[in-house]
């Protein structure tokens, strides 16, 4: 979001609208409070508006509790897909979900209709992923997702000869 606010040089701050700004983000002329305040010409520090400007202008120069909540999950999430991933695998995992009585996969799942390099451990084949509303996620050759296939990664982008 764009500050709304700009130092007035003054210990206070002033909204940018009220100011004409150089390009080094500097005032260059500021119309006063004026009319709207009572004290324009004496005392800002007792004046309520440049008290409410200047909170405002606090506000704006820290970061909410959202934001920084939202920064938080980001880099959790980031570390679970760093662990899930291993070698550009990425394993399958679920959890138990009581409320419906069912294992659930928990993990990052290619997008349907997606082909993908998969793996049971041992051998390695290219599958298409599909997820089903009705069937749930399964993979087109008829691999069971965790009994059969355990991990899966994007394929690779093919070869090209680079060009002069």
């Amino acid at each position: 979001m764009k500050n709304l606010m700009i130092d007035g040089e003054d210990g206070h701050y002033v909204p940018k609208r009220m100011c004409t700004i150089n390009r080094f983000n500097e005032i260059d002329d500021m119309d006063g409070c004026g009319e709207a305040c009572e004290l324009a010409d004496s005392d800002c520090n007792k004046c309520p508006i440049a008290e409410a400007f200047d909170k405002l202008a606090k506000m704006e120069q820290s970061e909410s509790y959202w934001e920084r909540e939202a920064k938080r999950m980001a880099a959790e999430l980031g570390e679970i897909k760093i662990k899930q991933e291993q070698n550009g695998w990425i394993k399958f995992t679920t959890e138990y979900d009581e409320e419906r009585g069912v294992q659930v996969i928990n993990c990052t799942l290619p997008e349907d209709g997606q082909e993908v390099l998969v793996t049971n451990g041992r051998d390695v084949w290219e599958d298409t992923f599909c997820n089903d509303c009705d069937d749930g996620c399964y993979f087109d050759n008829g691999y069971d997702i965790i009994s059969e296939v355990i991990a899966w990664m994007p394929k690779p982008e093919p070869y090209k000869e680079e060009q002069e």
